[in-house]
């Protein structure tokens, strides 16, 4: 026999089932009525859910990453790729902004430029100075032979590189050059400094390069220091001998003129004596002038005139000289000579009779300094 409980229960159980078979026949309604609109449209096949087990063989073969920007966003070349020209568009604004920078750093670069050549315009224009070499085409001249020479003071006139400004103010830098060097020899080096008017350099803007600079020594005449070494000496000789020829009849006639009717017997010029005498200390290298010795060479010819008149016999003689002073020779080996010199004999008589010997012809010349070479 059953209680009010348990018949409760079998109420409820029966209604829970007449409530179900309620739901199935909704269903069942409903569904033929989808099949009528849809009839045509095929079933879809419910797939079957996967077990824990084959959604864990599923997901070791295909692998699972982390959801992270560099596996969700796009890369640049797959942006690049399906977007042609996107990267052309996203440099747009950086050029922009290079070509503005750019722009700037011109600027400040010009004005940068100006400055620097106003600076230095201003610094040339107040500042500067001009170099120069004051030594530029400088001929040093020298006083004096191989030997025994020194460095001649000279003035050089440097006109300023202002041209026509100088010009116009009158303006010559005057340098004066000198040297301590003495008795310098062809091959020497010397060395020759310039003496410049600084406060002149200084108002014209000019600054030596140097004021001293070395030299060496050229161009010098040497004195032949005996008369064997005289280059030429044989043309020298005929030259002597043709002038005494030239006053050959001059003697003849002045001894015929001693005594009325007298008769030339012969006549003879011979070649005496050779003197000669090296001053190198009182030469003058390449220069003229008659003071100034160097090598002076005296061709001393006796010249006998014999003549006769009334029985009596006559011979008459005559000293003729012919010399050469400021004798040197040149670098290249040339001999340099200019001027005709004849010593003076008025002393040569020493005994004092108004006829000068040999002796005292030798005697004389010896006194002089000079060597005496009787032929």
């Amino acid at each position: 026999m059953k209680n009010d409980n348990e018949n409760n229960v079998e109420d409820l159980q029966r209604e829970d089932t007449t409530e179900v078979e309620n739901e199935a026949v909704v269903a069942e309604t409903a569904a033929e009525d989808n099949s009528e609109t849809v009839a045509e449209e095929p079933a879809v096949e419910e797939q079957p859910t996967p077990s824990v087990t084959e959604t864990g063989e599923i997901i070791a073969a295909i692998g699972v990453h982390e959801a992270t920007a560099e596996n969700i966003l796009p890369t640049p070349q797959e942006i690049a790729e399906t977007m042609p020209g996107i990267e052309e568009i996203a440099k747009e604004p950086q050029k922009r902004k290079n070509g503005l920078l750019f722009a700037i750093i011109g600027g400040a670069v010009g004005v940068a430029l100006l400055l620097v050549a106003l600076v230095i315009g201003i610094y040339f224009a107040f500042f500067s100075t001009t170099s120069v070499d004051v030594f530029a085409d400088v001929e040093i001249v020298y006083d004096g032979a191989n030997g025994y020479a020194v460095v001649e003071d000279g003035i050089k006139p440097y006109v300023s590189p202002s041209a026509n400004e100088a010009q116009n103010n009158g303006f010559k830098a005057v340098i004066n050059y000198t040297s301590d060097a003495k008795n310098v020899s062809n091959g020497d080096v010397i060395t020759v400094t310039a003496v410049v008017n600084q406060e002149l350099l200084d108002q014209y803007r000019i600054s030596p390069e140097s004021l001293t600079k070395q030299f060496t020594v050229s161009g010098l005449a040497t004195v032949p220091a005996k008369y064997s070494d005289i280059p030429g000496e044989a043309d020298i000789r005929s030259k002597a001998t043709s002038f005494v020829e030239g006053y050959r009849q001059d003697d003849i006639d002045a001894a015929l003129n001693k005594v009325s009717g007298s008769t030339l017997v012969s006549d003879e010029v011979k070649l005496y004596a050779i003197a000669y005498k090296a001053d190198p200390e009182l030469c003058n290298s390449g220069k003229t002038t008659y003071d100034e010795r160097c090598g002076t060479i005296q061709y001393i010819f006796d010249h006998q005139v014999k003549t006769e008149s009334t029985g009596y016999n006559h011979t008459y003689g005559t000293w003729r000289m012919y010399g050469l002073t400021n004798i040197q020779v040149l670098e290249n080996g040339t001999l340099f000579q200019t001027t005709n010199y004849v010593v003076d004999m008025d002393d040569f008589d020493s005994n004092n009779d108004g006829f000068i010997d040999d002796g005292e012809m030798k005697a004389g010349y010896e006194r002089l300094g000079y060597t005496f070479l009787v032929q």
